[in-house]
């Protein structure tokens, strides 16, 4: 959990009891059992009595958990927030969605929260002219994964088209570098060309296929369909540019596609010349914008509370996969970033989920960018790929069917299950636990009954951490209630 202490008000005779008083307070929020590990959770003030400075951090913190409990924390979003003494968030990138939103809809946002949650607001206009900074503060300090979220987040709320409205000409540059991104010229479209899944074509002609705003934007939709790209820049922009490339020719040969996304609203000036940003539009103008009770709906929607999953333990294969090569085989040709979330999808059919279980809806993003047609089915390796066990080649002459590939994939689990852990593929995958999945982390939650000697011994519930080839965190967690998903 990200805990920032500042306004602690602490009472003492001396300034060296003062001191060491603070100094308690921070030790026993380090080590006090606070609840939901994601949540940013800023603290005011707390009533913790008189501090004897004789006292352990320890007792400290029981008083800390005990105020807590009586005052439980207050989100961001409710309108007793702004004389909370705890208000939390439900992630550390979630005040740059709500705050991008408050600027875009002329709210303001002087409560004392917001300044504690995104430090670089201090030194922003609060108006407009805020948003193309808060993006890049978010990608420069939470990393271009997180800054794509807000970006989705803002999205899927509908107001994307007022944000792009309001980014000035000048803001490409600095946000393509705080991404890491950076154009990649390619000659003829030889990189995939993919159609993203965030209506962004209308913006692109807007704005002109060279426009440095266009690449950045067509980057952050792919990217935010499957977060895997951001971690293979390079060709994540090459594929932006092979994209942009047909577009460009499909609009002058004046042949667009039937089925291209409707186009956002344009811009309340209609003699927008091409190439130029356009103007600032109110965010009243756009229909069906959601109500601030329908804001505060969503976020209990998404709610601190991990989901059940009968089938949990599929995600303990990921320390497994990378010991099989998974990332070098990624690396290697990055356009198979999805093939890792099919092969989980693979491994979590034979356990017959629930459609609606927190495996299935992660594993779901591959799913729907799955092809349609079978003869594009097709996986095709450059070069050797060396696992553990033993070798397997496979040939750019011989395209290999997912089908194929999961049964060459799944054999290599089942053997190295065999020899580092001595237990079978069912074993470790048919284990029930607790999920919360955002899209920047996804945490497992089992219970203490649950740990193995075998997993442990052979690494295999230690904390993976960013995986490139999933795009997201893993981590795990044996707690006494998975439920409350705290670890």
């Amino acid at each position: 959990m990200t805990r920032q202490v500042r306004t602690l008000r602490l009472r003492a005779p001396n300034e060296q009891m003062v001191h060491r008083g603070a100094a308690l307070v921070e030790d026993g929020l380090r080590i006090a059992t606070l609840p939901d590990s994601r949540r940013l959770l800023l603290i005011r003030s707390l009533n913790l009595g008189r501090i004897d400075p004789r006292r352990s951090s320890a007792a400290v913190a029981l008083r800390i958990e005990a105020e807590l409990a009586a005052h439980p924390p207050v989100h961001a979003v409710e309108d007793a927030a702004a004389q909370a003494a705890i208000v939390y968030f439900r992630d550390e990138i979630e005040p740059y969605t709500l705050l991008i939103e408050r600027v875009l809809r002329g709210q303001p946002a002087a409560d004392w929260f917001w300044l504690r949650a995104v430090p670089i607001w201090k030194l922003l206009p609060h108006t407009t002219a805020a948003v193309a900074p808060l993006i890049q503060h978010a990608a420069q300090t939470h990393g271009a994964a997180a800054a794509v979220a807000v970006l989705d987040e803002i999205y899927q709320r509908g107001t994307l088209p007022t944000l792009l409205d309001a980014l000035p000409e000048d803001a490409a540059a600095p946000l393509l570098s705080f991404f890491g991104w950076r154009i990649e010229e390619v000659a003829e479209p030889v990189a995939a060309v993919e159609e993203p899944s965030w209506p962004v074509r209308a913006w692109v002609l807007r704005w002109g296929i060279s426009h440095p705003l266009s690449s950045w934007l067509l980057a952050a939709a792919l990217a935010a369909q499957s977060p895997a790209r951001i971690s293979y820049p390079v060709q994540l922009m090459r594929t932006v540019s092979s994209t942009l490339r047909r577009w460009d020719d499909e609009t002058r040969g004046d042949t667009l596609p039937n089925d291209q996304p409707t186009a956002w609203p344009a811009s309340s000036s209609n003699q927008t010349p091409a190439g130029a940003i356009p103007n600032v539009r109110p965010l009243d103008a756009l229909p069906n914008q959601p109500t601030r009770e329908e804001i505060a709906s969503s976020a209990a929607g998404h709610g601190p509370f991990p989901i059940w999953s009968a089938g949990a333990g599929v995600l303990l294969l990921v320390n497994i996969l990378s010991s099989l090569g998974m990332a070098e085989l990624i690396e290697a040709d990055p356009e198979l970033h999805d093939f890792p979330l099919h092969l989980l999808a693979h491994f979590a059919a034979r356990l017959e989920l629930d459609a609606d279980d927190p495996v299935q809806k992660f594993t779901a993003k591959a799913q729907r960018a799955q092809r349609e047609e079978e003869e594009k089915k097709k996986i095709i390796f450059s070069g050797p790929l060396f696992w553990p066990l033993r070798p397997l080649r496979l040939c750019g002459e011989s395209p290999v069917s997912l089908f194929d590939c999961f049964e060459i994939w799944e054999d290599s689990v089942v053997d190295w299950l065999d020899r580092f852990a001595e237990m079978t593929l069912t074993e470790l995958i048919a284990r029930p636990g607790y999920m919360r999945v955002t899209k920047t982390h996804v945490d497992v939650f089992f219970a203490h009954e649950q740990a193995d000697l075998r997993i442990r011994r052979a690494g295999i519930d230690f904390d993976p951490g960013w995986t490139p080839w999933l795009g997201c965190v893993i981590s795990y967690f044996y707690t006494a209630d998975p439920s409350t998903g705290e670890g």
